[in-house]
């Protein structure tokens, strides 16, 4: 069924099949990075998942209820799980986590589940009480919140009573966290028959909505007429917290304008495919069709615009189903039922209903048209799609998706026929595929280590041939579909040739393995432990080697300095690492302390007399004391004892030290005094007569007394040198008692002097 086209042959390989005596659906696959397929299906009867068999125990309608699978195929082919669901999987997104978000509807019941690579449901979300609603499409942002768009049938939608809808069958569009919560709900307004048919990211995160719609609708603010009840397209702005950034709708007064997908590029460029019939005007470009329902596929600026458009039909159904960018331009997939031209190219001889696909350039220019072969006739409605789902492995090989009813035509195995309508996924490649000697040869550079793992430039290998061109044969053990280990390398220099077969075409690619031994770690010198006060004078610290580099971090990405000196900064922990010919050492732990400079001393008051030891006293830890100017200490501890051989003032100074960081220093003045015998005052009389004055002989503190030393006794003898009174208390008090009246010796003797004299008794 293939005319003539304007490039190479197009290449189905790979193909997996789900098939049974009975009628298969395909809803939508995924493909992760190590090629693993997630598809979605219904049937109704056991049927047959690449070589494994999958057993229905009920008889269900076709994509209703239970029979409605989702299935796991490693690049192998081999089914690794199949879990069934209570709703049709329409659309599927990874989350950044590798979870699988799926989204869906059965009996007027809207679904979404999070599922774990494994097939396990980690969380569910239903809607179904209020009139039921359809997810039709899901995208998953950078934090793992899930968009969702649909169809429903109630203006009270998740558990929101939506503001101005009136009637069933209207759009919506709902966000959910990473862990199932709703967090809004938006829909459309004003009118019935609005459906969510396609989302997708813009460059600055906005969420663009695509649907169509019947009669006059409204977005936010945006006010879209009908066309005298003819269906139009539409597109919606929205930012992450549900806000209307703008709205186009895209139609005509005289057909209707369906559409079914959207992608948006790095540039914000969008691209949209549908089909009309009769009259369609997308933003002044009219449409006519040649009979029936027509295809057509668009470029859109930022904000709408068309910057192109094409279009073509058959004399039967044709419909743009699915879009896919590459960096080079846009494939489309789309479902024709007779002879198709699209800019050129043609297919002629189509007989019946076919799945097709055309790549063009981002400009609108076709590179090639292919017919992949027959499916079944499903009328063209908005919720149907039957051309082949394309998801990118590489710009020119794409992992396949579908349905056939005939003959499907593998190029690596015999032709498959269809017992009805059957599922299949598989390879499609163009022939211009990311060939492996694109670009620079792989160089790998080993330290020490004699093994490595490559990974294999073309995902979707199914050949993989090695062959030793330089140095000693290393040992290769494959690791997963993509990639290889690679043991036993020699020092030097070793070089592989890798010959891969991508999507059914060959070619090689050079690998140069260089091992160097590591060098020992760096060795360290100087001092690592510092005081805030004086770090910015300190030694650098030093390491010997070459090539040295100095790490914030164990794992060697943040680098701090490079060479063989660092200036401490603050506390902190580097990692020292030292390369010979690329090659870095282990590295060397390096523990810096910068530590904060403790607060002077308290240091107390203190005055004395010459020749008297004087104790000073200061609070802290590690006491250092200092003599007037003098920058060596004279002794240490928290007391200090001195002694002044004059009288005068003296100039001491203190500082303490915490985790060797001597503090600023607390100053003092010491005033030193002699004994002064003026400041003495000694009784000469008692008059013991109780009346409260001179009843007793003591000594009144004076002074200067400390400058005498301890004191040490006072002694009162009578006249013929018998002792009457002696006692060694300083605050002694003689009172004479029975002493008769006289004239009486005493003595009062303190460490540095003596005093003696005469009192009178006198009553």
């Amino acid at each position: 069924m293939f005319g003539a086209c304007r490039a190479q042959a197009q290449i189905l390989t790979g193909v997996q099949t789900i098939t049974d005596r009975l009628t298969e659906l395909y809803h939508t696959h995924l493909r992760d990075a190590e090629g693993n397929i997630y598809i979605s299906f219904s049937t109704t009867n056991s049927v047959v998942v690449g070589s494994s068999t999958l057993l229905i125990a009920n008889d269900t309608l076709v994509g209703y209820g239970s029979g409605s699978f989702v299935a796991k195929i490693d690049p192998g082919g081999k089914l690794v799980w199949t879990s069934g669901f209570d709703s049709n999987i329409e659309a599927m997104a990874f989350t950044p986590d590798g979870n699988i978000m799926m989204t869906g509807g059965y009996n007027f019941s809207f679904y979404l589940y999070k599922v774990d690579p494994d097939g396990k449901v980690l969380w569910s979300y239903t809607e179904g009480t209020m009139g039921g609603a359809w997810g039709i499409d899901v995208i998953v942002d950078a934090e793992g919140n899930s968009y969702v768009t649909g169809t429903a049938r109630s203006s009270g939608l998740f558990g929101i009573l939506l503001e101005d809808v009136c009637c069933p069958d209207h759009d919506f569009l709902v966000k959910f966290d990473r862990n199932g919560k709703l967090l809004w709900c938006r829909a459309s307004s004003l009118n019935q028959y609005t459906y969510g048919r396609a989302l997708a990211f813009d460059p600055q995160g906005n969420i663009v909505l695509a649907g169509q719609y019947v009669y006059d609708m409204k977005i936010g603010n945006f006010t879209m007429p009908s066309h005298l009840g003819w269906t139009s397209a539409y597109l919606a702005s929205f930012s992450p917290a549900g806000d209307v950034q703008w709205a186009r709708e895209y139609g005509g007064n005289a057909g209707h304008c369906q559409l079914a997908d959207l992608v948006i590029d790095t540039d914000g460029s969008m691209y949209i495919t549908g089909g009309f019939n009769h009259t369609a005007t997308l933003d002044g470009h009219v449409l006519t069709t040649q009979d029936d329902y027509d295809f057509y596929v668009a470029k859109l600026s930022p904000t709408g615009d068309v910057t192109w458009i094409k279009n073509s039909g058959s004399a039967g159904q044709d419909k743009g189903d699915y879009l896919l960018l590459t960096s080079d331009g846009l494939v489309v997939t789309a479902m024709i039922m007779g002879d198709f031209t699209l800019d050129g190219s043609q297919l002629t001889n189509v007989t019946e209903t076919r799945a097709i696909a055309a790549k063009l350039t981002k400009d609108g220019d076709v590179v090639w048209l292919h017919d992949f072969g027959p499916v079944d006739f499903f009328y063209t409605d908005i919720y149907y799609r039957k051309g082949y789902q394309l998801l990118k492995i590489s710009d020119h090989c794409f992992s396949a998706g579908g349905e056939f009813n005939g003959t499907l035509l593998p190029a690596d195995s015999p032709p498959i026929l269809s017992k009805d309508n059957d599922v299949f996924i598989g390879t499609i490649s163009d022939a211009l595929f990311d060939q492996p000697n694109a670009g620079d040869d792989v160089v790998v550079e080993l330290c020490e280590t004699g093994e490595t793992t490559i990974a294999l430039p073309a995902t979707t290998a199914i050949e993989k041939l090695w062959s030793l061109t330089k140095g000693t044969q290393p040992t290769l053990t494959p690791a997963g579909a993509n990639a290889v280990n690679i043991s036993n390398i020699a020092y030097g220099e070793t070089v592989l040739e890798w010959i891969v077969s991508n999507c059914a075409v060959s070619d090689s690619k050079r690998i140069t393995i260089h091992r160097t031994p590591q060098p020992e770690q760096p060795a360290i010198s100087g001092l690592t432990n510092y005081c805030s006060n004086s770090v910015d004078h300190a030694p650098a610290i030093v390491s010997n080697g070459s090539d040295v580099t100095w790490y914030a971090d164990p794992s060697l990405q943040t680098i701090v300095a490079t060479g063989n000196t660092y200036p401490p900064k603050a506390t902190t922990t580097l990692y020292v690492t030292q390369k010979n010919d690329g090659c870095e050492s282990a590295s060397k732990r390096v523990d810096i302390t910068v530590n904060p400079q403790p607060p002077p001393p308290v240091v107390e008051p203190a005055a004395g007399c010459a020749s008297i030891p004087l104790q000073l006293q200061a609070t802290g830890d590690d006491i250092k004391w200092y003599r007037d100017e003098n920058t060596w200490s004279e002794a240490s501890g928290n007391t200090y004892t001195v002694q002044f051989p004059d009288a005068g003032r003296y100039i001491f100074s203190a500082t303490q030290s915490q985790k060797g960081c001597e503090s600023d220093k607390t100053t003092i003045a010491v005033d030193i005094r002699l004994f002064s015998p003026d400041d003495i005052q000694l009784s000469n009389i008692v008059t013991p007569n109780n009346d409260g004055k001179n009843d007793t002989f003591l000594i009144p503190t004076f002074g200067s007394e400390n400058c005498l030393g301890n004191f040490r006794q006072v002694t009162v003898v009578n006249r013929w040198g018998e002792v009457l009174y002696k006692n060694s208390n300083r605050d002694f008090q003689w009172a004479p008692g029975d002493a008769s009246v006289g004239t009486y010796f005493f003595k009062v003797e303190f460490e540095k002097q003596k005093f003696q004299g005469w009192i009178s008794v006198i009553r």
